[in-house]
């Protein structure tokens, strides 16, 4: 019966921590966040094969997903860069992509925790999962039109949870059309949004794993710091072209905020399964970008950067008091109000200061340009 109950438990862990190879298929379930959750059509199950594999350290692997219509058809896609259509150069894209990855996750693994595997999953590693993500977007390639917004790249946090149903694993979804990794689809919609979220959403999981009560705020804040911390000034692979190009082209949200500074802060109430639409209309047509997600995002960006260096953070290092910071508030077990509120005082401060000086140097800033 022990030699049984052994045998059991043996087959049961090589199964949920298998690792897939590359040319292997896997059946994903991607959570639809446009519809309600009492939709019957809101899980859209799909293959994806594994394109390109690369160790980020002993056990660790780190997958590129890409669902199998993607791959295979002969129209443009976000994987394609200019030039000629072929898989061979969708491959070379992926693999250029997987590289700076495994870098930044390992970069991420040094200013935060390392990454985990959820309870009971269903696949190791880090995963990325390459589809058309359909999101309601539209545009009118002759007249330069685009309608809504869309999803560049995002984390669902129920793929975490067992009880979900869902994928059971460290996943990251990227959008290929109209996102980009290549090739520019859309006027307007350009490889750099796509390297962006794509971090952004590394930044939530992270956050995720190590503490799920904090406010959907804090969760953005922090996404935001690790967006900042790891691409300011990081050039895209071979060339010099900056997927972060700061402060001449901030992540494209923070025009929004600025635009309206007073519409959003601190504490603002939003949709967590909306926030990652990239918004286009400053008069939008699609009714679910008529709340303030984007701005949100854009005060994020700001008030998180600039909270990043008053707790002393700088770029000459890549483990400043600012980094220990925002690793204390990851850990915290208390709320990201409470914890924030604690960890500034320690610094011999208050949150209401930091904000307060925050929106005064926003009027400065305003006056001065």
């Amino acid at each position: 019966m022990r030699l049984l109950q052994f045998l059991s438990l043996c087959l049961w862990f090589c199964v949920i921590n298998r690792s897939f190879g590359l040319g292997e298929t896997r059946l994903f379930q991607f959570r639809d966040p446009l519809k309600s959750a009492s939709s019957p059509d809101r899980i859209t199950a799909f293959n994806a094969v594994n394109r390109v594999q690369k160790t980020i350290r002993p056990g660790w692997e780190l997958r590129m997903f890409v669902e199998e219509g993607v791959w295979n058809t002969s129209t443009p896609t976000g994987l394609d860069p200019e030039g000629s259509i072929s898989q061979n150069n969708r491959l070379a894209v992926l693999d250029q992509f997987a590289d700076t990855m495994r870098q930044i996750i390992l970069t991420m693994e040094n200013l935060a925790t390392s990454f985990k595997v959820p309870a009971n999953a269903s696949l190791d590693g880090i995963n990325f999962v390459f589809l058309d993500i359909q999101d309601g977007f539209s545009s009118d390639p002759s007249q330069d039109e685009r309608k809504g917004s869309y999803f560049a790249a995002r984390f669902d946090p129920l793929d975490q949870e067992a009880a979900s149903g869902l994928n059971r694993s460290n996943l990251i979804y990227v959008d290929l059309n109209p996102g980009t990794l290549g090739r520019e689809l859309v006027f307007g919609v350009n490889r750099k949004k796509t390297w962006q979220d794509a971090v952004r959403s590394l930044g939530k999981l992270i956050l995720y794993q190590q503490n799920t009560n904090k406010e959907a705020w804090i969760q953005e804040g922090y996404a935001q710091y690790i967006l900042y911390r790891l691409l300011k000034q990081r050039p895209f692979p071979q060339g010099q072209e900056l997927i972060l190009n700061v402060p001449a082209e901030p992540v494209s949200e923070v025009s929004l905020f600025l635009a309206d500074p007073v519409s959003v802060y601190a504490g603002y109430i939003t949709d967590s399964d909306l926030m990652d639409r990239v918004f286009f209309e400053k008069t939008p047509r699609d009714l679910l970008d008529n709340v303030r997600n984007s701005q949100l995002r854009g005060f994020s960006y700001l008030f998180f950067t600039y909270l990043f260096h008053k707790m002393g953070g700088n770029f000459e290092t890549t483990n400043t008091p600012g980094d220990e910071f925002f690793r204390s508030l990851a850990q915290d077990s208390r709320t990201g109000v409470e914890a924030l509120k604690a960890l500034i005082l320690n610094k011999g401060s208050s949150l209401g200061t930091i904000l307060e000086d925050f929106y005064l140097s926003l009027v400065f800033r305003t006056q001065e340009q």
